[in-house]
């Protein structure tokens, strides 16, 4: 099914977190995973980005506790066509090739039509005040 709109597309550099029991670290005392630093191998996929200076998370009682840095959008059929699954923690390290260190905080499906919805969303956190890029 064609999409409604058009998207400026950009190449994108995802590094996935290997969510295998050997790449996860246990809090030995509550059983919860604390620190998962193995990464898969690098996928570059097609998507826009927005910062958002002004445009925060609204968080709630059950949600992240940090405002993001921007968003990501990626089609959702572009997605499962790639079969890719991006999760929370997963790092964006290369935006239309410049360096870029952020860390997916949220993805929300957007865009409803027809019983299904067309667009992902994907908040991230810049890792650290400054990076390599000017995006």
């Amino acid at each position: 099914m064609p999409l409604p709109y058009r998207m400026n597309l950009l190449d994108i550099v995802i590094e996935q977190r290997d969510d295998s029991a050997t790449g996860t670290i246990y809090d030995t005392d509550y059983g919860e995973p604390v620190l998962n630093e193995v990464l898969e191998t690098a996928v570059t996929l097609q998507g826009q980005i927005k910062n958002d200076k002004d445009d925060r998370l609204s968080l709630g009682k059950t949600g992240d506790n940090s405002d993001s840095s921007g968003h990501l959008v990626f089609r959702k059929l572009y997605l499962e066509e790639q079969g890719i699954t991006l999760k929370k923690g997963d790092l964006i390290t290369s935006v239309a090739g410049v360096d870029f260190d952020a860390e997916i905080i949220e993805i929300r499906p957007k865009a409803p039509l027809g019983g299904q919805f067309l667009i992902v969303q994907v908040f991230f956190k810049q890792r650290t005040d400054t990076h390599g890029g000017g995006i």
